[in-house]
């Protein structure tokens, strides 16, 4: 009976505090992976669909052949694609930068941007004047394609 008496009063406070501390630890680790090195991950699903770190290639991209065509920061570009976001954001220092949201016909820029949907619109009015970039992945399924005029025309 004395061995029981002494095993029903071993505290249980110690161990439940280190599982606190392991919980936590492993709780926390999760967080800063998911946050700051796999946030773009598509195993890891969010309602919010992060934009793939490659589309940062797009907005150099886009700033590339901005300079290239001459005007810079100071050119015409029109953005038909619908899904844009956080396209205004990169491109914020580019106050001819517009956004429809849909194709439009009678819209003139030095680029355009349009989703691969809008393919078929887009060589239509650009013909052969314009060459296709991309398509580029923005996020999930969302690809984008930047055209640029051809040299010489």
């Amino acid at each position: 009976e004395l061995a029981s008496l002494r095993l029903g009063r071993v505290s249980l406070k110690g161990p439940a505090i280190a599982l606190v501390f392991v919980a936590s630890g492993y709780a926390l680790n999760q967080s800063r992976v998911l946050e700051t090195v796999r946030y773009d991950d598509e195993d890891h699903p969010y309602i919010y669909a992060h934009t793939q770190r490659s589309f940062l290639a797009f907005v150099k991209l886009v700033e590339d052949n901005a300079l290239k065509i001459g005007p810079g920061r100071n050119a015409g570009i029109a953005i038909f694609a619908r899904e844009n976001w956080p396209l205004p954001w990169y491109l914020r220092n580019y106050p001819r930068a517009g956004y429809w949201g849909d194709f439009k016909e009678g819209v003139d820029a030095d680029l355009y941007v349009s989703s691969v949907e809008q393919d078929p619109q887009m060589i239509a009015k650009l013909g052969s004047r314009y060459e296709r970039l991309g398509p580029y992945n923005m996020r999930g399924v969302v690809n984008l394609v930047l055209w640029v005029p051809r040299p010489g025309l």
